[in-house]
């Protein structure tokens, strides 16, 4: 009765949205059959409801896209009248979860209204999702606000998963500055769930961490970490206050009044084009795909910097996780305030920054004092091991750290396999033949810091990285699920950010360069275009580049598939589709590649402002000059 009102419900809702006219042939294809499929590894047999892909020991929890249309239920559109799941166990969607059995006789034939037959509910289902799927790639259909309205409520996970609070909560917690993370809440409804387990001291009177579906494991070799949640009552610290550094001291007057306020403003017809997205509260709601994005990366996570931290308790790198991932959302969140639309706009809650930065604490939270401060001469000082620093984000020798001198160490993985360690060689091999920079590949993981290529099979992203070096590892994670873009590409983009390189379409003089069309940009998301502070980037002299293999693609954050977010200011017929290239690095790119790694210790910019001096032309050759005693770097005195 549950699955019929289900379907009766998204049947109503797909009418509702004008796709009458496709009923029928949704009717016309209940059949085929789905090869296995499971959650994080093994094959796939359809498109819709998450990843299938090789094994992959890392492979967590997936998304709501996956790989180009299959055969089966949730794929491409089979001979009517054939067989019903048939050859091999039905897929699973990225939940574990295994919709219905094996093939009961034939199906409605044809477009519309063919030979009789018995109704295959499921296959049915899957092609009402493929209909919906094709409407939103459109722009005709709003996926996320219908499926709002299915299994009162629960979204997504509401349609093959019975709806249990465990099963709700395991899909996609959500977090709070205060309780159980959401990583560590799938870890106790993982443990608390196996038959062995039920009577558990740590499980009694705690029905709701029980569940009755099938639940994929946790990604990483370590399973002795699903027996480890004692984080049960995580309480966000409060964000320390920073102190200001003033960094302008003798600065002549004339570069002073140059300099851009700190944050973007939005005009009054910015905001109007923006929150007209927003009505009725549509943008205040956290989707369940961005929450389940969030507990997947979260336990990737947790461990990989047990790999790192063999000796460091679960306990703490769980509450550091939780941390990190909490301060990143307080950053987005500062900047719509400062943005003025955030009462109406609440951001993604997914863990990351600008869809693929994993910022650490402390970058958060000098991020958003910095984002709170409007005198761009001051800085905040951050302490870090007793040592005070002036804090000048994604610049030489501050929070965001450079790698020494040297062959910089790489592992990796098992997770990956040869032909995408190749790829990621090939990515190496690029950067080092076209900069000073060195790599060296080492067969086990060391100790001190390196970068730990490991695969992460999902559709949601391309890869991540954080920035800047970390003291005991650099994890890249690499999905090699992005048609759009060559694996080896992303490889340099995500390798990139390990060096300490940001995203071209933040810098600060971008608004010189590029319009952001904020009537497409989905508000959400408004942290992909909203920094835009001269103290958290330096530029090095280097001219704004729509080729940087680190801009992003002219059509990223829209709320509509395929909508145009950002407009070249110069000639965007042919500089529109050089954004977001990934074929490999530009000259801009090896430009500050070298400016960054292959200059002289004593080659250097005494302040974060030099890059945009020297974009503006302030650049003098008089050896008294003050740019030329303070700017060697970004000037090339150097």
């Amino acid at each position: 009765m549950k699955n019929h009102l289900i379907f009766c419900l998204l049947l109503t809702t797909v009418a509702s949205q004008g796709l009458l006219d496709n009923i029928g042939k949704l009717l016309g294809n209940l059949n085929g059959e789905g090869g296995p499929g499971d959650h994080g590894g093994g094959g796939g047999g359809g498109r819709g409801w998450g990843p299938q892909g090789g094994p992959d020991r890392f492979g967590g929890p997936g998304d709501f896209r996956g790989p180009p249309p299959g055969p089966g239920p949730f794929g491409g559109r089979p001979p009517p009248g054939s067989g019903g799941w048939g050859g091999g166990p039905p897929p699973r969607d990225e939940f574990g979860v295994a919709p219905g059995g094996g093939g009961i006789g034939q199906r409605p034939g044809g477009p519309g209204n063919g030979p009789g037959g018995v109704l295959n509910l499921n296959g049915l289902l899957g092609n009402v999702m493929n209909e919906v799927g094709h409407a939103v790639q459109t722009g005709h259909f709003d996926l996320r606000s219908a499926l709002a309205h299915i299994t009162e409520g629960t979204g997504l996970e509401g349609i093959y998963q019975k709806l249990s609070n465990a099963g709700k909560n395991f899909l996609a917690p959500k977090p709070t500055e205060r309780g159980i993370p959401p990583h560590v809440l799938r870890r106790i409804i993982r443990f608390c769930s196996r038959p062995e387990n039920r009577n558990h001291p740590k499980c009694q009177g705690h029905p709701e961490w029980q569940s009755d579906d099938t639940l994929p494991e946790g990604p990483g070799q370590f399973n002795s970490i699903n027996d480890v949640f004692d984080l049960l009552n995580f309480q966000l610290p409060p964000l320390p206050q920073l102190a200001q550094q003033y960094i302008f001291g003798n600065v002549p007057e004339n570069l002073k009044e140059i300099v851009p306020k700190p944050t973007h403003k939005l005009s009054n017809e910015q905001k109007t084009a923006i929150l007209n997205k927003c009505k009725g509260g549509a943008c205040l709601k956290q989707p369940v795909d961005v929450l389940n994005r969030r507990a997947s990366i979260a336990e990737h996570e947790a461990s990989v910097r047990k790999l790192f931290s063999p000796g460091k308790s679960q306990t703490e790198i769980d509450k550091d996780i939780e941390t990190r991932f909490a301060r990143t959302h307080q950053l987005k969140k500062a900047i719509l305030t400062k943005s003025g639309i955030s009462s109406e706009v609440e951001p993604h809650n997914d863990g990351v920054f600008q869809n693929d930065i994993l910022l650490t604490t402390e970058q958060a939270e000098a991020m958003i004092n910095a984002v709170n401060n409007d005198d761009p001469g001051t800085v905040p000082v951050v302490n870090r091991g007793g040592r005070k620093k002036r804090s000048s984000l994604f610049f030489e020798e501050q929070l965001v750290k450079k790698w020494p001198a040297g062959a910089i160490p790489y592992v990796f993985d098992s997770s990956l396999s040869a032909s995408e360690q190749q790829t990621i060689q090939s990515a190496i091999s690029e950067i080092q033949s076209k900069t000073c920079l060195k790599f060296q590949k080492l067969a086990s993981r060391p100790s001190s810091s390196h970068i730990f290529y490991v695969k992460y099979d999902s559709t949601a992203f391309c890869g991540l990285s954080n920035i800047g070096l970390n003291n005991l590892g650099n994890p890249v994670y690499l999905t090699f699920r992005c048609t759009n873009q060559p694996a080896k590409g992303v490889a340099i983009h995500e390798t990139l950010h390990a060096l300490g390189l940001a995203h071209e379409h933040v810098r600060s003089d971008r608004d010189d360069h590029i319009t952001v069309n904020w009537a497409n940009v989905d508000p959400q998301n408004y942290q992909f275009f909203g920094v835009n502070d001269a103290k958290l980037f330096s530029s090095y002299g280097v001219t704004y580049d729509y080729g940087s293999i680190m801009h992003y693609a002219n059509t990223i954050a829209a709320k509509s598939p395929g909508a145009i977010t950002m407009t070249a200011l110069q000639n965007n017929g042919a500089n529109g589709p050089l954004m977001g290239q990934r074929n490999g690095l530009s000259q801009h790119d090896v430009e500050i590649l070298n400016k960054m790694y292959c200059k002289p210790a004593t080659c250097k910019d005494e302040n974060i402002y030099c890059g945009i001096w020297a974009n503006r032309g302030k650049c003098s050759n008089a050896p008294n000059a003050w740019i030329f005693q303070h700017c060697k770097k970004s000037c090339n005195y150097c």
